[in-house]
């Protein structure tokens, strides 16, 4: 009985973690603000003259992510950057094109990864972190372990 006691236990306590983050196939999420799991609820990636345009919605939520080129590897955030983040919540906008200096103080920091783009299969994959600011730099929004796995790649409309 002891045993059974013991072992049920253990299965209890392992039935009880889990991940922040939900894995599915495929998905756009991320950490918002060290606090919630941000999961788009709809999103694809568009591709004109090798840009990257991926767009995930969450209610009125918005991140769009842009990539410069279709070529795997890492693009560096900041304000000068080719690449960009941006996310639209409860009516404020926020970008890596935006300098935090004129309010927070801070410099914009993140990266995009591209792994996989596959244009047999019509998808992307990478991960994502970064801190965006306002336009005025009062007001910001973090998101870590940002991951775009397996977002759809569709049609640009001319």
């Amino acid at each position: 009985m002891k045993r059974v006691l013991f072992f049920l236990s253990i299965l209890l306590l392992f039935a009880g973690c889990k991940d922040n983050l939900v894995s599915s196939n495929p998905s756009l999420q991320g950490l918002l603000n060290d606090d919630s799991v941000w999961r788009a609820s709809s999103f694809s990636a568009i591709v004109v003259s090798d840009v990257i345009t991926v767009t995930g919605h969450k209610g009125n939520n918005i991140l769009q992510i842009k990539i410069p080129t279709t070529a795997i590897g890492d693009y560096g955030l900041s304000s000068t950057s080719s690449a960009s983040i941006g996310f639209a919540q409860d009516n404020l906008s926020f970008s890596t094109l935006n300098d935090g200096s004129n309010g927070l103080g801070e410099k914009i920091s993140g990266n995009i990864e591209l792994k996989e783009y596959n244009i047999e299969e019509k998808y992307i994959s990478g991960e994502f972190w970064f801190t965006a600011y306002s336009a005025d730099g009062n007001s910001s929004v973090n998101f870590t372990i940002g991951r775009m796995f397996r977002v759809p790649l569709v049609p640009a409309i001319p």
